[in-house]
């Protein structure tokens, strides 16, 4: 479920980057070699589930990253599950692990730079503090599985991978959001005239599957 949350993490706002050193998180968490730092505003909730969120910039490639976090999770006597068993729209590297004890779960994904850097986007979901899960507050394709609902204080998010071609999914939310009177801006979003309020739609095709992402605005945020 946390990698799903970290991807919503690419699609929300620009929460602004600051110096080290981080926010208090575990040790097996930390980056080497990291350059620099983002992090989504605190008080974000995924499924019900607080989650803190983080971007940190590596000169270490994919591959080191990867290997250093597997043995970091292992050691610190985590669950790690293997590639196969992680049901993740997304095409980057990831390592997740799971403290069964404390019902937290952490993951790392892994985006190489052209500059030969690594962003590693880092999460840490508390599953003992989950909350009822929020409805969706846009239309989900038919068929969707690993749907996550995640709002924060720059807007909300719904993310999910689904069988369906995208193309397909765009043309679902295309012809679903004219019905309802939105109206598609320069930028890629979908309006609505009265309000202000919009919504914009990210689709990528991973394994034959689409991974999907809906951001929305918050109401009074902008």
């Amino acid at each position: 479920m946390l990698s799903l949350i970290i991807i919503a993490l690419s699609a929300t706002p620009d929460a602004g980057t600051r110096p080290l050193p981080s926010a208090q998180q575990p040790a097996f968490l930390d980056v080497p070699q990291a350059l620099k730092r983002a992090d989504v505003p605190p008080g974000m909730k995924a499924l019900g589930v607080p989650v803190k969120l983080s971007a940190v910039v590596s000169k270490l490639n994919v591959e080191d990253l990867k290997d250093h976090y597997e043995r970091a999770f292992i050691k610190a006597g985590l669950f790690v599950p293997t590639d196969d068993e992680l049901d993740s729209p997304t095409s980057l590297e990831q390592v997740t692990g799971y403290d069964a004890k404390s019902r937290t779960s952490y993951s790392v994904i892994f985006q190489p730079n052209l500059d030969g850097t690594t962003t590693v986007m880092v999460g840490m979901a508390a599953l003992h503090a989950r909350m009822p899960d929020p409805p969706p507050f846009a239309p989900v394709f038919p068929g969707a599985t690993g749907v996550l609902v995640s709002d924060a204080e720059a807007g909300h998010t719904l993310s999910y991978s689904v069988a369906a071609k995208p193309d397909e999914v765009r043309a679902f939310y295309r012809d679903v959001f004219t019905r309802a009177g939105l109206k598609s801006t320069a930028d890629g979003r979908w309006e609505d005239p009265a309000s202000g309020h919009w919504l914009q739609v990210r689709v990528n095709d991973h394994k034959g599957k689409s991974g999907v992402v809906v951001t929305g605005s918050t109401p009074g945020a902008e």
